[in-house]
């Protein structure tokens, strides 16, 4: 039991540190796009500059976002930023970003409804995914927890 205790210290410890992950300068962005662009759609140019297109308005809406240092969605930021924006693809970042934006709300206003029964399924949920900043999957487990006790009623 004491090992369980201090690797969940441990755990607590890791969770409560400042995320220090920084977005790329603009230029920088541009250039990992570029190139991403480029390897994705050799001899197409014109599908270049769209990928660049959206790439660079991918990359301006996720430093958007991460500017409004919303503390709660740091960590998913940064994981969003470390699959997808630090190899070139912003668009999908920015995507990733607003996709757990709206997992934190949905899972936050399910759990303030939550009764007593599902309280403890809710905080599992939040400790599997959000602790490690996924909060879409922690709203995706929550309404499949809800769902599943709506049909054990029955």
């Amino acid at each position: 039991m004491k090992k369980k205790a201090a690797v969940v210290l441990v755990i607590m410890q890791v969770l409560a540190q400042p995320v220090s992950a920084e977005v790329p300068s603009r230029s920088a962005a541009e250039q990992a796009v570029r190139k991403k662009c480029a390897a994705d759609f050799p001899n197409d140019f014109s599908t270049q500059q769209y990928c660049v297109k959206n790439g660079i308005k991918g990359y301006d809406e996720f430093s958007a976002l991460r500017k409004q240092n919303q503390a709660v969605m740091m960590l998913a930021y940064d994981k969003c930023q470390t699959d997808f924006g630090n190899g070139g693809d912003w668009s999908t970042a920015a995507y990733c970003a607003r996709t757990q934006i709206k997992g934190y709300g949905e899972f936050q206003s399910l759990k303030a409804s939550a009764s007593s029964t599902l309280a403890p399924a809710y905080r599992k949920c939040e400790i599997d995914f959000a602790d490690d900043g996924d909060w879409s999957t922690a709203a995706y487990c929550a309404k499949s927890q809800r769902k599943a006790a709506e049909e054990l009623k029955r």
